[in-house]
């Protein structure tokens, strides 16, 4: 579970610009979003500009990291070095995007290219396990997890691809985040939807078709100096009984230049409190995340993805 927590805090691919928006399933598909108001346009652009590093720079479609993280659960604390392997999404070859990541010195799970469950293994030193068949469900749901949350780190390390709707200003952070977290900042508040993003969702029952496409309501606390995202907060959108995502809280420091992008190298995920009525997220991050190395053109192929591979 310290794995799933790590991926908690890393994000969904970004499919490229402004874009026809995707019907959210609260308004049905007659519905369109508001148009843009003009100083958050301009918001959105500075911050996407200042996420550039002057100079060439490759599309991110995969990534390699290793990271030390931290991940809490009530009292208990523990610590992990890990490294992760993802490849986003390619057509039927990938699918929802191909990952792998350490469970200890020896062990290794993961997605590799196929259909089905068989596509999920586990390697154990030379042993190789398929994933396939409901007694391995939580090692799939684990792997999906990995997958959903990676992700995300794209569409944070590219935000230029983000499509986004109804762009507009906020005055004020949502009433969720916790207030430790806005003492001493002086932050730009940009909100909108985008289907460019992703939280975790369990996995279709056997012959069901895939869930319909979400809808996600991002807000980005933009630091007005660095003009660099600092807090995000993740919701999904649409009608309160088709919503299955747990909205997430991530705070991002200690940006670096990776390959022409800046990427955040401290990252810090709070998730929401269950005993509170409100949705408000937990005083505490359940996560923290330091990245020891970065490659966001890591040249990966499907083929690096199997478990012989390793």
């Amino acid at each position: 579970m310290i794995a799933a927590g790590l991926l908690l805090a890393l994000f969904l691919q970004g499919q490229g610009g402004e874009t026809p928006p995707t019907p959210s399933p609260a308004s049905g598909p007659e519905a369109a979003p508001p148009a843009p108001s003009p100083a958050a346009q301009a918001a959105w652009e500075a911050v996407v500009k200042a996420t550039a590093v002057p100079g060439e720079r490759q599309p991110v479609t995969s990534f390699e990291l290793r990271a030390h993280v931290t991940a809490r659960q009530g009292v208990q604390s523990n610590d992990l070095d890990a490294t992760y392997r993802f490849l986003g999404q390619g057509g039927e070859e990938t699918g929802p995007g191909l990952i792998r990541f350490g469970l200890g010195a020896s062990r290794e799970t993961g997605r590799g290219p196929g259909k089905g469950q068989r596509a999920y293994w586990l390697r154990d030193g030379k042993q190789v396990t398929v994933l396939e068949g409901r007694e391995y469900e939580e090692d799939r749901n684990l792997v999906r997890r990995m997958t959903t949350i990676a992700g995300n780190l794209l569409s944070l390390s590219d935000p230029a691809k983000v499509r986004t709707q109804g762009l507009t200003l906020r005055e004020n952070p949502p009433p969720a985040v916790p207030a430790d977290l806005m003492r001493g900042r002086r932050l730009t508040w940009i909100e909108f939807l985008s289907p460019d993003f992703d939280l975790y969702r369990d996995e279709p029952p056997a012959g069901r078709d895939p869930a319909q496409p979400r809808l996600f309501r991002v807000v980005v606390g933009a630091d007005r100096k660095t003009l660099l995202p600092a807090l995000v907060v993740l919701r999904e959108e649409g009608l309160p009984g088709l919503i299955t995502g747990e909205p997430l809280l991530f705070q991002l420091s200690d940006y670096r230049p990776v390959d022409g992008y800046l990427l955040p190298h401290g990252i810090r995920v709070w998730s929401v409190d269950q005993n509170s009525p409100a949705q408000a997220f937990q005083t505490a991050p359940g996560q923290e995340i330091s990245v020891l190395y970065a490659d966001l053109a890591p040249g990966l192929s499907p083929e690096d993805f199997k478990p012989e591979q390793g």
